[in-house]
C-alpha cells in the first residue's frame, strides 16, 4: 500500500514539474531544456551523465516525463549556481550562504541544489564555468554557464529524482551575480 502511495506521489510530482516547466518555457523562450532517456552509469550508479547532451531534442512544451529526464543546457543568459555545499555543510550553514543570493527558481534533488538565474548586462566574454573547491572535499560551489548542463527533472539514481521549486526565474546583473559567487 505504501509503495502505491509513493508511486502516485512521484507521478503527481512529475505532472506538477511539467506544468511549471511548460509555464517557464512560455515565459522564457530562450530557456534551453532538452528531453532524454536516462542511461545508468554503472560505476557511479546514477543517471547524471548524459551522453551527447548537446544534440538532445529541445523540449517543445508540455510532455509527460514517463521515465524520461529533462536537462537544462546553460547559456550566457541562463546560468545556475550548483550548491554542492549541501554535501559538506549543515542545512543551516547552507541556508545562511544561500540567503546572500536573491531567491530564484530552483531544481535538483528535493527541488534544491541548483539556483537558476536570468543574467543581464552580459560582457562580451562571460565566464562559462567556475568552481570553488576545498582540497580533497572537491567542489563546494559551481557557477555553470554556457557549455554545461544539469539534470533539471527526472531520475538522478534508482531511488531519487530531480524536481523543481518555484515559478519565477530572477533576473540579475552579471557582475553582481559573479560578485556574490566570488564572495
Amino acid at each position: 500500500m505504501a509503495e502505491n502511495t509513493k508511486a502516485a506521489n512521484n507521478a503527481a510530482a512529475s505532472d506538477v514539474d511539467i506544468g511549471i516547466i511548460t509555464e517557464l518555457l512560455q515565459k522564457h523562450k530562450d530557456l534551453d531544456i532538452a528531453i532524454t532517456t536516462p542511461e545508468l552509469d554503472e560505476e557511479k550508479q546514477n543517471y547524471k551523465k548524459v551522453v551527447n547532451w548537446k544534440t538532445k531534442p529541445k523540449l517543445n512544451g508540455a510532455a509527460a516525463l514517463n521515465g524520461k529526464q529533462l536537462i537544462i543546457r546553460n547559456t550566457d543568459q541562463y546560468t545556475e549556481i550548483d550548491w554542492d555545499i549541501f554535501k559538506h555543510l549543515t542545512p543551516a550553514q547552507v541556508q545562511f550562504i544561500k540567503n546572500k543570493f536573491p531567491q530564484t527558481f530552483e531544481f535538483g534533488r528535493d527541488g534544491k541544489g541548483h539556483s537558476l538565474y536570468k543574467v543581464k548586462n552580459i560582457p562580451k566574454k562571460p565566464e562559462s564555468t567556475k568552481r570553488i573547491e576545498l582540497g580533497e572535499k572537491g567542489v563546494l560551489l559551481e557557477y555553470r554557464g554556457k557549455g554545461s548542463y544539469s539534470i533539471f527533472a527526472g531520475p538522478l539514481d534508482k531511488t531519487s529524482k530531480a524536481t523543481t521549486t518555484g515559478k519565477e526565474i530572477t533576473e540579475i546583473d552579471y557582475k553582481y551575480l559573479k560578485k556574490l559567487f566570488n564572495r
